[in-house]
């Protein structure tokens, strides 16, 4: 991405701290000239933008800048009506040297012109004062494509020199957690790093796994709550169903069945309860497990009331971005075999240790008290 200044005597501006001077004694004679000029960002793909992929900046009419768009302008709902435009209009602007040396009186190149293709509105604000100037408010920016900005740059050649670089390059990594890794890749290469600088840039990721590192914390502290308590329900249902067959079990050892067999007995018994159970709870956690965790990630969410707009501070270089969460539209839960299958284990360990606590105090007697506990 790169931004240029422009003059465009046809648009009005929101106006800053240049405007405040005008009629005034501190007004300069470029003032009236500092007010049309914009801040124009040169993209290949509008959608990848930093403003508009942290949802800083939203487009709602038309479409975004792609690539192989020739010319073409996405401007904001504010700027678009301060001037009475709509999608399909055109405006122009110039590479004046009123950007460059406050000389308005040289112009480089012929107007160029933009056909407008979107309009984007703000969710973001700026900790504007007095002292902000027309370029840095968010309702002022306008994003064109690549094949203007060359023009910009052939235009302003005597300045660029000729060159035909990019002064900004974003590159992206398909998994977040290889991020750091790939920087250190990058940092390998035999370039002179001294004229180059990596800044990474996850704060998308961060704000849209914030609500779903709460719901995990959450759940967890659910899973192990839930745990806890059906541990001990189960532990007191299997032994007061134990205790209910203390005259069967005392039986069982007078005949010389051996304490293994009986707990072995009893586990089985329990297991074919279990296996319905597990078979029923498995068709239904496939269909309840989605709605249950988008109900789960809204809870997690903070309400919309309570979310600050995004702060913009300015810097000398850019506009900086602190936004809050984003919220996923929708959250899959995909119950598998794998995931089945350890419940199935650690229900099983628990089934175990339930009988075993609950059976072996009554085995541990000889079969005549056992039978005598029953007179």
């Amino acid at each position: 991405m790169d931004s240029y200044d422009l003059y465009c005597k046809d648009l009005k501006t929101k106006p800053g701290l240049v405007a405040g001077f005008i009629g005034t004694k501190d007004e300069l004679d470029r003032d009236k000239y500092w007010i049309n000029v914009l801040p124009f960002y040169s993209v290949n793909k509008g959608e990848l933008q930093e403003y508009f992929r942290t949802g800083a900046f939203e487009i709602v009419e038309g479409r975004q800048i792609q690539p192989g768009d020739d010319h073409k302008a996405v401007i904001s709902d504010e700027l678009a009506k301060l001037n009475g435009l709509k999608i399909g209009d055109t405006f122009s602007a110039e590479c004046n040297d009123i950007v460059k040396n406050g000389d308005h009186d040289t112009t480089h190149g012929e107007p160029i012109p933009f056909e407008i293709v979107g309009l984007f509105t703000i969710h973001s604000r700026l900790d504007a004062s007095e002292y902000t100037v027309e370029q840095l408010f968010p309702e002022n920016f306008i994003f064109i494509d690549k094949a203007a900005g060359k023009e910009i740059r052939q235009n302003w050649n005597e300045y660029y020199m000729g060159y035909e670089g990019y002064g900004i390059i974003e590159f992206f990594v398909e998994d977040p957690a290889e991020l750091d890794a790939v920087i250190q890749r990058v940092q390998q290469i035999d370039v002179n790093w001294y004229y180059y600088r990596i800044t990474k840039d996850d704060a998308a990721y961060r704000s849209s796994v914030e609500p779903l590192s709460t719901m995990s914390t959450l759940s967890t502290i659910l899973i192990l709550i839930l745990l806890i308590a059906c541990l001990f329900l189960l532990y007191l249902i299997v032994k007061l169903g134990v205790q209910s067959r203390k005259r069967e079990l005392g039986i069982y050892q007078s005949i010389g069945i051996g304490k293994a067999k009986i707990l072995g007995q009893l586990l089985v018994e329990l297991l074919l309860v279990a296996v319905i159970s597990f078979g029923g709870a498995w068709g239904v956690s496939k269909v309840a497990a989605g709605p249950i965790g988008n109900a789960a990630l809204e809870i997690a969410q903070p309400e919309q009331k309570e979310l600050s707009l995004p702060k913009m501070e300015t810097s000398p270089l850019h506009i900086i971005l602190d936004v809050p969460a984003q919220e996923p539209e929708d959250f899959q839960v995909i119950v598998g075999e794998k995931e089945m299958l350890i419940v199935a284990g650690l229900g099983l360990a628990i089934l175990a240790g339930s009988i075993y606590l609950a059976g072996i105090p009554i085995l541990r007697r000889k079969p005549r008290e056992v039978l005598s506990l029953m007179e």
